[in-house]
């Protein structure tokens, strides 16, 4: 036998390796060792389509604001701020309406019409999050998405092995800055865990000293106590307090126990000391709290390059609630150019129904959003809040996401109709919040105020319809740790580079172990994360726990300096900070769309290698999709299992109309899905008679899509759009409604 090269059989280059690669070649041309493959398979195509399909739901959901000053003429910390003086004037041409259907709040101008465009509806919201959740559990999708992150993953690890010595020489010619000294943004902290134990400890026995015959609680008979009359009927003296006394550290028993959390600072099972200390509504309004966020605040700027962004409560109980917290903040001035304020809303509606503070869920909205509406419309009507609000930056919500819940595809009552004791599910309360937010913004976009950004806890414990229904409608989440068990939401928050604030210290003690944690999955793969404290007082043990932070998981993943400093850059930009103060932290150039002119490299201290790698990686993502949806219409694909069945719907069928009309047993006729030209019985006879549906099961919708083919039964066309937008426009998405409105129609009647 003789070789292609004419080498004989019994030459000792015929064995050789590298002959052996030389026939290989030959042979198998078509072998790929790079991961720069693009799958080009009819199911890589609809699963693209189906991926751009649902980055134009989120683009149809999320309000975008445009960049403007937090504070147009003043500086944070200057006295006039808490001057209530030269109010902005009142707009007294805006009507603040209520839409009733939809639960929520909106300006107009003239009595009907808004002032802008309103948000998604309440059933649009439901019907997009049915399918969102449907398609995210999809077998084949999940493959594909799979499939883009390991290799994303792959690339970034092979990338490091190729360039560290690169990034490291290119950080040293800034000599001027390192780690310590760039910019960082703690953008999730609890402001009641905002001090370490020994602060708080240390504040405790200098109030003992210093206010020893100041009255600072009143029980429910009246009786007034000092701190020494606490003390003395908790068993201790001053002196004898510690830090075990105080029960303030968690520890295995609160893993995965979100009661046991809560119970933490009940020394000797009393919260009395957690009212003293550590809230801002009580007999001293606050003031002990207030002097230790200031000393908070003091810590943080002598510091100079770390932030906060810290979280106060709103429970919702009460109207009044806005106005005693911004009385709070002006008159204790807890205020600083290295803090903002996030607003974290607890899911309590069903305790205060059980005890009669509100009567339904509309109530609790508008204990919640009115007053922002009446003091972003008049200013002069809440001076107070109006000062605060130039401040807040976010909302959260937050509350145990382990609670069992009604599932999200139950019919939904608006929120006058809410009467029930039972708490609505968390994506209900997300839309709420979400669609006032979503107005009030506008509102306040309009009258040239800063606007607020949604934020919630999300995916550290509970299901995937807490994250598919914030993919929708937040700017961002915190934890975000279960998008580990969901490629598909895990590859969309990548492509949208939502932000994502976790803390894996405090998830150690209280959800998932250091190993088990995905925050170097989520680094490597290319996701927007941040390191955040979550509750320094109850995990951390330094001065600065953001550094512990740092610290902890560079030891831990083994991360590099320029790993650590894009964090930090990645938190700066996921902040709610001012854009002058960002112009300061990342350069004048940190909004530009190049990414290397984005980034300066000498206020980062990230060489403009990694974010041109980094961004890259996203945009090569992001053209493959276009390249393969580009030669698969979805309408298609998302028809396709009617049209195999040859079934015929009602045009126009509203899902409330229907099963409000099966509840009152109306008499009338709908086709039956399923079956050409048979009719369901009336149904004023037969109230539990339910449509079947035939999309109902995974494995049957799974199997026809499989089944499709490239000739003419599929009716796949070349689209003419040179761009995955197509999948996000208004023109194509009302093209589709009346199919995911007949869709959802069947799966609800199904359940």
């Amino acid at each position: 036998m003789t070789s292609p090269n004419g080498l004989q059989q019994d030459d000792p280059l015929f064995t050789s390796n590298e002959f052996l690669l030389t026939q290989l070649e030959l042979q198998h041309s078509e072998v790929k060792i790079t991961p720069n493959d693009q799958p080009r398979s009819r199911t890589a195509r609809e699963n693209a389509a189906l991926v751009a399909k649902m980055v134009g739901w989120r683009k149809r959901f999320l309000y975008t604001p445009e960049k403007g000053k937090l504070y147009p003429d003043k500086k944070p910390n200057d006295p006039p701020l808490f001057a209530i003086t030269d109010l902005p004037p009142s707009r007294d041409d805006i009507e603040i309406l209520y839409n009733v259907s939809n639960g929520f709040y909106f300006a107009s101008t003239n009595g009907e019409k808004a002032m802008h465009k309103l948000a998604p509806s309440m059933n649009e919201y439901f019907r997009i999050l049915h399918s969102l959740n449907y398609f995210s559990s999809y077998a084949k999708l999940k493959a594909f998405c799979y499939r883009r992150l390991y290799l994303l993953g792959y690339r970034f690890r092979m990338y490091k092995m190729l360039n560290k010595e690169l990034e490291k020489g290119l950080q040293k010619e800034v000599s001027h800055r390192d780690f310590y000294n760039v910019r960082k943004v703690d953008t999730h902290v609890h402001a009641a865990s905002a001090m370490n134990k020994m602060l708080l400890l240390d504040f405790i026995r200098l109030k003992l000293m210093s206010d020893q015959d100041r009255t600072v609680f009143v029980d429910r008979r009246g009786e007034k106590y000092t701190l020494p009359d606490i003390f003395t009927c908790m068993g201790y003296s001053p002196y004898e307090m510690g830090l075990d006394a105080l029960e303030i550290e968690s520890d295995c028993h609160t893993t995965l126990r979100f009661n046991s959390m809560d119970n933490n600072f009940n020394t000797n099972n009393e919260s009395i000391l957690r009212k003293v200390f550590l809230k801002t509504d009580n007999f001293i309004e606050g003031a002990y709290f207030a002097d230790m966020i200031k000393m908070v605040m003091r810590r943080l700027e002598s510091e100079k390059y770390q932030h906060s962004e810290m979280s106060l409560t709103i429970f919702g109980s009460n109207i009044n609630e806005w106005d005693r917290l911004a009385r709070w903040f002006v008159k204790h001035k807890v205020a600083s150019r290295n803090v903002r304020w996030v607003i974290q809303i607890p899911r309590l509606y069903a305790h205060y129904k059980a005890t009669g503070v509100v009567e339904n869920f509309e109530q609790y909205l508008a204990n919640i959003f009115e007053p922002l509406f009446q003091v972003s419309r008049d200013p002069s009507s809440h001076p107070y809040l109006h000062w605060f609000l130039q401040h807040v930056v976010a909302f959260d919500t937050v509350d145990d996401e382990s609670k069992p819940e009604r599932q999200f595809f139950k019919k939904f009552s608006p929120p006058r109709n809410w009467t029930s004791h039972r708490d609505p599910p968390f994506s209900y309360y997300v839309y709420f919040l979400y669609s006032n937010l979503y107005m009030l913004n506008g509102l306040r976009n309009d009258c040239g105020m800063n606007t607020i950004a949604l934020r919630p806890h999300a995916g550290e414990s509970g299901g995937m319809e807490h994250l598919t229904s914030t993919y929708l409608t937040c700017h961002g989440i915190v934890h975000g740790i279960n998008l580990k068990n969901n490629p598909v939401l895990q590859y969309l928050f990548y492509l949208g580079q939502i932000p994502i604030a976790m803390s894996p210290v405090s998830n150690n003690r209280n959800s998932i172990e250091y190993k088990d944690n995905p925050f170097p999955t989520f680094f490597s793969n290319g996701l927007n994360v941040t390191l955040s404290t979550d509750d320094p007082l109850k995990h951390h043990f330094t001065e600065e726990p953001l550094m512990e932070e740092f610290s902890i998981a560079g030891q831990y993943w083994k991360l590099s300096s320029t790993d650590l400093c894009e964090i930090a850059r990645n938190s700066c930009l996921n902040s709610g900070f001012d854009h002058e103060s960002k112009v300061s932290w990342l350069g004048e150039q940190y909004t530009n769309q190049n990414a290397i002119e984005a980034n300066e490299v000498r206020k980062t201290n990230v060489p403009d290698v990694r974010i041109l790698f980094r961004e890259s990686l996203l945009q090569t993502e992001k053209q493959l999709l276009m390249s393969l949806s580009h030669e698969v219409d979805i309408r298609n694909l998302l028809q396709f299992g009617m049209k195999k069945r040859h079934v015929l719907y009602e045009t126009s069928i509203d899902l409330n109309l229907l099963l409000d009309r099966i509840s009152q047993q109306e008499e009338k006729e709908i086709p039956r899905v399923g079956s050409v030209g048979s009719n369901l019985s009336k149904l004023g006879e037969e109230s539990e008679t339910m449509i079947r549906n035939p999309l109902s099961e995974e494995e049957d919708i799974i199997a026809q899509l499989s089944d499709i083919e490239e000739d003419g039964e599929s009716n796949m066309t070349t689209t003419d759009e040179d761009d995955i937008e197509f999948y996000a426009s208004e023109e194509y998405n009302e093209e589709n409604d009346e199919i995911e409105r007949r869709r959802t129609l069947s799966n609800a009647s199904t359940q």
